[in-house]
């Protein structure tokens, strides 16, 4: 949500753009009709998605040695 935030504050032409979609729109849209009449919303929830995945920005930290009893599975976590 915050790198979707800073990146429409970067652009302000798409984020126009994107709010006038979404005005278009009268009621709340179900998640179905997102997809389908909001094809720019969906485009740039990819987008930001694709410049900034969650993936390599979580870190893991080892706490314990898992061993296995099967020699050729031996699993150091």
């Amino acid at each position: 949500m915050t790198w979707a935030l800073i990146e429409l504050a970067r652009h302000p032409d798409i984020q126009k753009r994107l709010r006038e979609e979404i005005l278009s729109f009268d009621g709340e849209p179900t998640y179905d009709q997102i997809s389908k009449d909001f094809p720019y919303f969906d485009a740039v929830v990819h987008e930001i998605f694709r410049l900034h995945p969650a993936a390599p920005e979580m870190a893991r930290m080892v706490q314990r040695s898992l061993e296995c009893d099967v020699p050729s599975l031996r699993l150091h976590l």
